[in-house]
């Protein structure tokens, strides 16, 4: 596929996690972390979000954007096999593509570039082909 793959992923601590002894929780922080500072430099986009006192349901998510979409399993594998992964829950994931429009020729085909902004707003949004 020409295109990016573009995906979201909203994560919920448990609430337990809380009460775990400090250097636990940061052992587990810092190991989550260690995964997505490793993959930054190899997707087109990896970053996290807060929704801390945004969203009751999630607390934090992931912005990805790559060209491989074996990178987005890969990825979950890893962050998967960190001590902080037993204690999270994936209420929201989504997962989306680009591509060229058919008004636009191939040469002008644009990718998706972000900027440095400490916040993103995320609207599912769905077109079929019907409409």
């Amino acid at each position: 596929m020409s295109g990016q793959y573009v995906a979201y992923t909203f994560y919920r601590v448990d609430p337990a996690w809380r009460r775990l002894p400090i250097d636990e929780r940061a052992a587990g922080k810092d190991a989550f972390a260690e995964v997505v500072e490793d993959w930054t430099g190899r997707m087109d986009r990896l970053r996290a979000y807060s929704l801390t006192g945004v969203r009751p349901d999630s607390d934090f998510f992931l912005w990805k954007i790559t060209e491989r979409y074996e990178d987005l399993g890969e990825l979950g594998a890893a962050l998967n096999g960190t001590p902080l992964a037993a204690w999270l829950e994936t209420p929201y994931s989504y997962l989306a593509t680009t591509k060229a429009s058919e008004y636009t020729s191939a040469r002008k085909a644009r990718k998706i570039v972000p900027r440095e902004s400490p916040y993103l707003v995320v609207y599912p949004f769905v077109k079929v082909r019907p409409w």
